[in-house]
């Protein structure tokens, strides 16, 4: 028997398996759907009033990074990617937060402002509500951000 006809069906399978693997429906992408197109809205709505506010600021830039990566979370989320390219895009979002929320907290100690403190609460709940998604904990409780535009 030859080698290239044992190793043939071992390639074949090993593909299918890493296709299956890559193309399964991943149980909680419709949740992340969900709570990453709501967190994009949310940075969106953010970076438009720091804009609105302060002009071109690194915080502003931020905002606008952290809906980048929400929306292509949404995006991979909506497509048929397996769990783990979905986690693997939720990191980036992940990252993306704290490092905005650094720059909330470093502007914030100086800078008080109402409508700022309010936009930032209902970015830090869209992406509870998108951590919750990704490690599956519940989420059919409302919120008071739930109801509020």
């Amino acid at each position: 028997m030859r080698k290239s006809s044992i190793l043939l069906p071992i390639f074949g399978l090993l593909l299918l398996i890493s296709e299956v693997g890559y193309s399964a429906h991943c149980d909680f992408a419709a949740n992340v759907r969900s709570a990453s197109h709501d967190l994009d809205t949310r940075a969106q709505h953010f970076h438009h009033l720091i804009h609105a506010i302060s002009g071109y600021s690194h915080l502003a830039s931020d905002a606008h990074r952290l809906a980048a990566a929400s929306r292509h979370l949404h995006d991979v989320a909506h497509s048929s990617a397996s769990c783990s390219h979905i986690r693997a895009d939720f990191y980036n979002v992940e990252r993306a937060f704290y490092h905005l929320q650094y720059e909330y907290e470093h502007a914030h100690s100086t800078h008080h402002n109402y409508h700022v403190a309010r936009d930032w609460s209902r970015v830090d709940y869209a992406f509870s509500r998108v951590r919750r998604a990704i490690y599956g904990w519940d989420d059919h409780h409302l919120s008071v951000f739930d109801t509020q535009n």
